[in-house]
């Protein structure tokens, strides 16, 4: 309850670490819902990137997992599962698949 009632405050930055504070003592418990909004973009940058960079791993998971899940209740396609498909992981392993897949060495 005490999450839905500090969201409203998540742009303020004086009030975020409130939000923080109980987004991370909540981890696993976290709402799908708020876990979904933190993944969302706008005009291809993350709406709560503010928010997410106060995250460990383990908060992130939770985060790139729920993404995944809901383009997954979406798409009937396999290829909208990709690197190219603009979730919030494939935008953070892309740039090392490309250098790696770019190296001369290894080819």
């Amino acid at each position: 309850q005490l999450l839905y009632s500090s969201w409203q405050f998540q742009n303020i930055p004086e009030l975020r670490p409130v939000v923080v504070t109980i987004l991370k003592k909540l981890n696993d418990a976290t709402p799908t819902d708020f876990l979904r909004q933190l993944a969302e973009k706008k005009k291809g940058e993350l709406k709560y990137a503010e928010l997410l960079k106060h995250f460990g791993p383990s908060m992130k998971r939770l985060v790139w997992e729920a993404e995944y899940d809901a383009l997954v209740e979406q798409e009937e396609e396999e290829e909208a599962l990709t690197l190219q498909s603009g979730l919030l992981i494939s935008d953070l392993v892309s740039p090392s698949v490309a250098e790696y897949t770019g190296d001369e060495v290894l080819c």
